[in-house]
């Protein structure tokens, strides 16, 4: 999300913290992925994770939000329903 690091790199950082999964399990790359974007869609980390992004691309807050809305989310979070998406988006100040 900033600084160009990467995914892989912040995995192996979180192994060698002896991080865990939710079930036990040592991080993955797209755990990692999807935990990074859960929690820059939730409204209290919304305007952080804004400020971070910025920092390091030059895309407007506008496209960052569309892009967010249509990428990020659905796929990190997998909601199961149309309505179930759109209430988070709601919940979390997206629409």
């Amino acid at each position: 999300m900033g600084e160009s690091r990467t995914i892989q790199l912040l995995t192996e950082w979180a192994i060698l913290e002896k991080m865990l999964s939710s079930k036990g399990n040592e991080p993955t790359q797209m755990g990692i992925w999807k935990a990074m974007w859960r929690w820059a869609s939730l409204k209290e980390n919304r305007d952080t994770a804004w400020g971070i992004y910025k920092q390091h691309n030059t895309v407007s807050f506008e496209n960052w939000k569309r892009k967010m809305i249509e990428v990020h989310i659905p796929s990190a979070w997998q909601h199961p329903t149309i309505p179930k998406r759109d209430k988070f988006l709601k919940e979390n100040g997206w629409i």
